[in-house]
C-alpha cells in the first residue's frame, strides 16, 4: 500500500482519525507541513490533536521563511501548554521562536552592539539545534534541521553587515556616543 501511494501519488488519506494521524506524521517526514496541518486538522478535537495541528502550523510558517526580514515578521500561533506529546520537538520550536525574536531585534535595533550580540545569540541557538539534530523525533526531525540550516545561512548573510557596522564604529555603541 505504501509503495502504491508513492507510485500513484494519491491524495491525503484522512478518512479516520488513525489514518489522519499517520498521514500527518508521514507528511512531516516528507517535509510537507502544510499538508500535515490538513491531516492533523481532522484530529484537533482529540487528545494531543490540537498540539499536532499547531506543531504542523508552526513548522509550515517556519519552513516558508528563508530571509531575515521574513523571519522577523513571522506571526506564530500560541504554543500549547505541557504536557506535550512531542516535548523534544517543542523544545526545538521554542528555540526557533527565540531566533525569531532575536531576528526582530537585529532588524530594528539602531545599536550595532545590540544587533551583534543578538545575532550571535540567534546563530548559537540555531547551531544548538543543528548539533543536536539526532535527538529530534524522526517524523519532523529533518524538517526542523532543514529550517535551522536555512535560517543559519540567512542570518550569516547579514552577520557580515553587522560586523562591518560594529567595526566601523570602533566598537562604540549608541550609548558610548
Amino acid at each position: 500500500r505504501l509503495l502504491h501511494r508513492f507510485i500513484t501519488n494519491t491524495s491525503l488519506k484522512i478518512d479516520t482519525p488513525g489514518h489522519a494521524t499517520a498521514e500527518g506524521f508521514w507528511l512531516l517526514h516528507d517535509k510537507e507541513p502544510i499538508e500535515a496541518m490538513q491531516a492533523f486538522a481532522v484530529v484537533r478535537p482529540f487528545l494531543y490533536g490540537e498540539e499536532m495541528f499547531i506543531l504542523a502550523e508552526t513548522l509550515a510558517a517556519f519552513h516558508d521563511t528563508k530571509e531575515p526580514s521574513t523571519i522577523a515578521t513571522l506571526q506564530l500561533p500560541t504554543f500549547p501548554t505541557e504536557p506535550y506529546l512531542r516535548p523534544i520537538t517543542w523544545k526545538a520550536l521554542n528555540t526557533l521562536r527565540r531566533v525569531v525574536e532575536d531576528t526582530q531585534i537585529v532588524q530594528r535595533s539602531v545599536s550595532n552592539f545590540t544587533r551583534s550580540l543578538t545575532l550571535n545569540r540567534a546563530l548559537g541557538e540555531l547551531r544548538s539545534i543543528i548539533d543536536n539534530a539526532e535527538t529530534l523525533p524522526q517524523a519532523e526531525g529533518e524538517l526542523i534541521l532543514n529550517i535551522a540550516q536555512t535560517w543559519q545561512t540567512a542570518l550569516l548573510k547579514i552577520a557580515g553587515e553587522v560586523g562591518k557596522a560594529t567595526s566601523s564604529s570602533g566598537g562604540k555603541t549608541s550609548c558610548d556616543n
